[in-house]
């Protein structure tokens, strides 16, 4: 813990601070952080750039050593994109690479189960890739304006989220929305940025609640870091407890 904890005083020391809004963000360049945790690039960083960002718990994974407690290969990764073009270009490279599409993720209403295409059902988890851009089938989907997220399985079942609905056009204005600090977490091409207290509660194993989404989605994942061996703080804790004991009682069956 006390070599971590110099690890991350190190990484805060050579970082550089900015504002969106009215909170402050912290980025690093990524070979610095490689070299002080000892660690190789993520190999999904091949598809990082300014228009194609890594983001959330698979980033944690990484600087935990590439694992945690086992469990990497576990979490989805999720890049974001500022357009669908960009989106579109990443995902002709993956295809490239013997990607599959596997299914696409449409917006859904809240407590309304998560509405899905499957692209074998449309025919479409088989194009190559110079012919995806003219298939019509895929074209209506991609420019659906409910589409949240285009979803890939690599040849090992790792899955990978390309998401077309963001909130943000950069890397801050994405992390800034998820739920917990510890997952303030985005990788572009050069560095790696974080939310004000995402390094402070990773050297203290803190699980701080920044923004509540679904309920049973949030307490979910409250659950799942708790097993990697990070501590709820009083507030979220209570934020969890609540929002499951205001559910509505058709969700809990």
């Amino acid at each position: 813990m006390k070599q971590t904890r110099s690890k991350i005083e190190k990484i805060l020391q050579a970082s550089i601070r900015f504002q969106k809004g009215n909170r402050r963000f912290i980025k690093t360049e990524i070979s610095r952080i490689c070299r002080l945790f000892n660690i190789s690039r993520l190999p999904e960083s091949l598809f990082t750039s300014d228009t194609c960002w890594l983001a959330g718990g698979s980033v944690l994974a990484w600087l935990s050593g590439g694992s945690i407690r086992g469990e990497a290969d576990n979490h989805d990764r999720d890049f974001f994109f500022p357009t669908r073009q960009a989106l579109l270009a990443t995902l002709v490279t993956m295809l490239k690479q013997k990607f599959q599409i596997y299914r696409f993720h449409l917006r859904k209403r809240r407590f309304i189960k998560r509405t899905y295409i499957h692209a074998a059902d449309i025919g479409i988890s088989t194009i190559i890739p110079k012919m995806i851009v003219e298939n019509p089938k895929f074209i209506h989907v991609l420019s659906r304006p409910d589409l949240v997220v285009v979803q890939l399985q690599s040849s090992t079942g790792i899955v990978y989220q390309l998401v077309a609905a963001y909130t943000g056009r950069e890397p801050a204005g994405i992390i800034q929305q998820f739920d917990y600090s510890i997952c303030q977490l985005a990788i572009d091409g050069k560095y790696l940025y974080a939310g004000p207290d995402t390094w402070h509660d990773i050297m203290h194993r803190k699980l701080r609640i920044t923004h509540l989404k679904t309920n049973i989605q949030t307490a979910a994942r409250c659950y799942k870091f708790m097993k990697m061996g990070y501590h709820p703080t009083g507030k979220t804790a209570a934020a969890v407890i609540k929002s499951i004991l205001f559910l509505p009682v058709y969700i809990c069956r």
